[in-house]
């Protein structure tokens, strides 16, 4: 992706439109960076993509799941299901901000 604000092709999102492609299923991510600073925490919330358009993870301290919509260039998730576990407070503060 580029700063130019003229239309761009990004060849990651059209070659995977819609989730039949598979590119992000089985794949799991973990927050390294928020707002421009590491993570305090290790392991960091994470996000990992199930098959036809699951996704599920750690936001820290609780566990949540729901679903996944890839098109047009953009990634939505939500709803999304969540445990309601209370944590120290400095977890529940980076859960709030990664949700």
């Amino acid at each position: 992706m580029t700063d130019d604000p003229g239309p761009t092709a990004d060849p990651f999102f059209e070659a995977n439109e819609g989730w039949g492609a598979g590119a992000l299923a089985g794949t799991t991510w973990v927050l390294t960076e928020l707002d421009d600073g590491p993570v305090a925490m290790e392991p960091g919330p994470t996000l990992s993509f199930g098959d036809e358009g699951t996704v599920a993870g750690s936001a820290g301290c609780n566990r949540y799941r729901g679903q996944a919509i890839l098109g047009d260039g953009m990634l939505s998730v939500g709803p999304l299901s969540l445990t309601r576990m209370l944590c120290p407070a400095p977890v529940m503060a980076l859960e709030s901000a990664f949700l």
